[in-house]
């Protein structure tokens, strides 16, 4: 009762009612917005006071925050440094390469702070100590042995006269082969497989089956060498494709590529070996890094690089394969150390790709459906399993039936698709 009482008193003061007609004024945001506004005018401000402040918030950022961190978020590079402290080889590529102070119940670097990952069993050799390759004191770091025939770490390896773990091809290319070139890291080599379980040798052996080639040899010859990184594959692709007369070119990559290359470069500046390429020199100079960085301190120096040192790498692939009038297609190779989303490094990848128009297999979702025991040697070395490669195997395949071969050479598959899967899914 009070509060109707108020209210009567209210609409007949003197001083006029609570609400009294309003006048019309235009919207200054949006003049056109239903003719007039009815609204008193201190009122109408107050409800543009927010809008005007967003407006003036977003064209004030770029000033407000420095320029690089600016152009980091517009570009989703904060996203690409958080994927990049998740993809850190650091101490795991260590140990995998070299470790020589493992022991079994001893736990050091990386490792040690990885309470749930276990340590290789005593007799587990490592890539480096396994005698597999010999040390060149320059920017490859090193190179495989030739005619190897071991066994290292449970499974056949071997190694051609020109130390590829491939069977030997012939220089020149004979007449009437298609020869198929694979660069890239230890998934593509095959570590931990015997040499029958390599993806890339199960491709050579279904390419040369009657019912899928075109009567031609296929040579599918497996460059890859364990820890290589983006500039490392480069200079190989330099100094060791020509003479092997390629008709097409696969380079494996992965989200994995930074942390190679940041991990390779620590190495190369520690031992001063003279860098071949100008752009990773500029990056390296504008960094300010030195030889007595610790790897910490190396990839502190080197945040907001990412892009530019995989940008040129991919700049000379695809300048290299040009110069070799040769086309080079990028397998984009799932993750198998860990299930972890990495979408920004996957687009830049991508993005990079085709800024240098250097088409792009996708087989980041081979392992789908599959455990990640399953597809992965063993808690102690994150590589592919033989299930593993047989799964990238199988998309890799169904990727070139699915484009009709690679160039200059389409497939021909016969019989009818129901017995195409039966009898490929034996291979």
């Amino acid at each position: 009762m009070r509060i109707a009482r108020w209210f009567d008193r209210a609409e007949n003061s003197p001083k006029g009612p609570l609400n009294p007609p309003r006048p019309r004024i235009r919207s200054v945001l949006n003049p056109d917005r239903a003719g007039w506004k009815d609204a008193p005018w201190d009122f109408q401000k107050l409800r543009m006071v927010p809008r005007i402040a967003a407006l003036f918030g977003l064209l004030c950022t770029p000033f407000l925050i420095p320029g690089d961190r600016w152009v980091k978020i517009m570009r989703g590079e904060k996203g690409i440094d958080a994927e990049i402290r998740h993809a850190q080889t650091h101490g795991y590529y260590e140990s995998i390469l070299s470790e020589p102070n493992r022991v079994q119940g001893a736990k050091t670097g990386a490792l040690a702070k990885a309470e749930k990952e276990p340590l290789a069993p005593a007799g587990w050799t490592p890539f480096a100590e396994s005698g597999i390759v010999k040390p060149v004191n320059d920017y490859l770091r090193w190179r495989m042995k030739p005619n190897l025939n071991i066994v290292w770490n449970g499974a056949r390896f071997s190694t051609n006269r020109l130390g590829y773990r491939t069977p030997d091809v012939a220089i020149p290319k004979p007449p009437g082969v298609y020869r198929i070139v694979v660069i890239g890291s230890s998934n593509t080599m095959g570590h931990g497989v015997a040499d029958d379980e390599i993806f890339v040798r199960k491709l050579e052996t279904w390419l040369n089956c009657d019912d899928v080639g075109q009567g031609r040899r296929v040579e599918v010859v497996n460059m890859a060498v364990s820890s290589d990184a983006p500039s490392q594959n480069l200079l190989r692709l330099e100094l060791d494709v020509p003479a092997l007369e390629p008709d097409w070119i696969l380079n494996d990559i992965t989200v994995l590529d930074y942390s190679l290359e940041e991990l390779h470069l620590h190495t190369t500046v520690r031992n001063n070996w003279d860098i071949p390429f100008g752009y990773v020199r500029s990056i390296l100079r504008e960094a300010g890094v030195s030889s007595s960085d610790s790897l910490t301190e190396f990839s502190v120096k080197l945040q907001g690089s990412t892009e530019a040192l995989l940008d040129g790498a991919y700049q000379g692939w695809a300048a290299e394969a040009a110069k070799l009038g040769c086309p080079m297609t990028m397998i984009h190779l799932p993750r198998t150390d860990a299930k972890i989303d990495n979408r920004n490094l996957k687009r830049m990848a991508e993005r990079l790709a085709a800024r240098y128009s250097l088409p792009v297999i996708d087989l980041t979702n081979a392992y789908r459906g599959h455990e990640l025991s399953e597809y992965r040697l063993s808690p102690w070395d994150k590589h592919p399993s033989v299930l593993g490669h047989q799964l990238i195997f199988e998309a890799l395949r169904n990727a070139l039936i699915s484009q009709g071969g690679g160039p200059g050479y389409p497939l021909e598959i016969n019989g009818s698709d129901e017995r195409r899967e039966t009898e490929l899914d034996k291979r």
